[in-house]
């Protein structure tokens, strides 16, 4: 009898203990793990965070909210100069439709220049502004 009192206890303080550690992490958590997702180059990008690195960023259509796909065969050609190198993002779902375009160099280099803009913005702060812009919508 008093053998499950104790595990009932046990087991209330387990739960204890995980709740709290639960709460610490989401209380201490950087707060730009929650900018996942902003317009940029006319279009919307969304990204994952591992630790203090940008994965699976993505650009998203500003309509239908579908995945873009990259036309940087113009990009890919030597002879072309790098000022007239763009990246077109098109969406399949608007009948093929271009929803952006990014001038300097191939997808690569789109996303590159994606990933800096969004580090900057977390580096300046200025990611809390669009986070509050997006509350209050």
């Amino acid at each position: 009898m008093w053998y499950e009192n104790e595990m009932i206890i046990y087991a209330l303080i387990s739960v204890g203990i995980l709740a709290f550690l639960i709460l610490i992490y989401f209380l201490f958590r950087p707060k730009y793990k929650s900018f996942k997702e902003m317009q940029l180059y006319g279009v919307i990008w969304k990204w994952r965070w591992n630790k203090d690195n940008i994965y699976d960023l993505n650009p998203h259509c500003p309509l239908c909210l579908g995945k873009l796909f990259y036309d940087d065969e113009s990009a890919k050609i030597a002879s072309t100069p790098l000022n007239e190198k763009i990246t077109f993002l098109i969406c399949e779902n608007c009948n093929g439709e271009e929803k952006g375009r990014i001038k300097g160099g191939d997808r690569k280099y789109v996303l590159n220049i994606v990933k800096s803009d969004i580090l900057k913005l977390v580096k300046t702060q200025k990611f809390k502004e669009i986070l509050d812009a997006r509350k209050r919508i």
